[in-house]
């Protein structure tokens, strides 16, 4: 395939505007096919990760004029989503969903289990035993996973990142134990937990 050195300029202006973030509210949307539409022809999804909370209509007129797929930034990890063991925060996620769904975009959530830095500090009190954190695992999974599995009213969550940074960093879901081969407990809980919600 022959492609032109200003196509391939302008995909890179493109890449770079939305890749680093620079994104002003004077600067035009670029002429011509849309980046989503040249990655579709190639049977990919092209994006990048925003919470819309910037206020900057230019950003959300790019994400939908050159988005395929649009993971979040914060707004579905567990410390901005279940501020209290009964209380979740769904107001932020609720958006991002919607505004995935009203535009035709693929949405992408990031995370529902985290090491201890992205966990909500009440996760964290050392009074909760092995069984308990088992319990508090499977919960905050079915009720996020729940709320956006296919089908929902809430809108749809098409790809999940079930877990991230969980091998180098300790997490407070590691009280559950080990197998044999040294591997968490939790791991294989948070994963069969998914499966089983969507």
């Amino acid at each position: 395939m022959r492609t032109s050195i200003p196509r391939i300029l302008s995909l890179a202006v493109v890449i770079l505007i939305v890749t680093c973030g620079i994104v002003s509210a004077q600067v035009p949307l670029a002429s011509g096919e849309r980046l989503k539409t040249l990655a579709a022809k190639h049977h990919l999804l092209i994006g990048g990760a925003s919470d819309l909370n910037h206020n900057d209509p230019n950003e959300e007129a790019i994400i939908k004029n050159e988005f395929s797929v649009l993971s979040n930034e914060n707004c579905l990890k567990p410390n901005a989503l279940h501020p209290a063991e009964d209380k979740y925060n769904f107001t932020r996620s609720d958006r991002f969903v919607a505004f995935c769904r009203d535009n035709h975009i693929v949405a992408k959530a990031h995370k529902l289990i985290a090491r201890d830095g992205y966990l909500p500090k009440w996760m964290l009190d050392p009074k909760y035993s092995a069984n308990d954190l088992e319990r508090i695992l499977v919960s905050h999974i079915e009720n996020v996973m729940g709320r956006y599995k296919k089908g929902s009213p809430y809108g749809e969550i098409a790809y999940w990142d079930v877990m991230n940074e969980v091998l180098n960093y300790y997490s407070v879901f590691e009280k559950l134990g080990r197998n044999s081969d040294g591997d968490c407990l939790y791991w294989e809980l948070a994963f069969k937990t998914a499966r089983r919600v969507d």
